[in-house]
């Protein structure tokens, strides 16, 4: 089971608070690593191959916890990093995709497709209401 958990701390404890993650996990690699040699190795030598499928897909759960783990560890790393970047607000986000959607209608070949799309959409119905397409194949 996981938790989903907020952290509010200065700033400057953020390399700490990573640093600890990083430490953790590694340490929990290792142990898998032991884990791995007793688990699969030791079977697989003997060629019980059951036991060995049995054993990797058990490894595999925290192999992918620890995954989350770095990949969150990876995230505040990065926010750290760019700290002192500015960050873009929603409707500058906005704007640049409108920007850029706009400037894709613009080029000829785009516009063609999406007319021709939007043509397939009108002779195909796709929208009408089924009670309608009933009433009409009966007439």
């Amino acid at each position: 089971m996981r938790a989903n958990i907020s952290l509010n701390i200065d700033l400057d404890r953020v390399p700490h608070l990573v640093k600890g993650l990083l430490v953790s996990e590694g340490a929990r690699l290792v142990g898998l690593v032991q884990q791995f040699n007793d688990d699969i190795t030791t079977p697989l030598d003997e060629l019980e191959f059951e036991k060995v499928v049995e054993n990797v897909r058990e490894l595999r759960e925290p192999l992918d916890d620890i995954n989350v783990v770095l990949a969150q560890a990876e995230n505040i790393t990065v926010s750290y990093i760019n700290k002192d970047e500015p960050e873009e607000t929603q409707s500058e986000i906005d704007e640049a995709m409108t920007e850029s959607l706009m400037n894709r209608m613009q080029d000829k070949e785009m516009k063609d497709k999406y007319d021709s799309f939007l043509d397939r959409i009108n002779t195909e119905n796709m929208y009408s209401d089924p009670e309608d397409q009933a009433g009409e194949e009966s007439e």
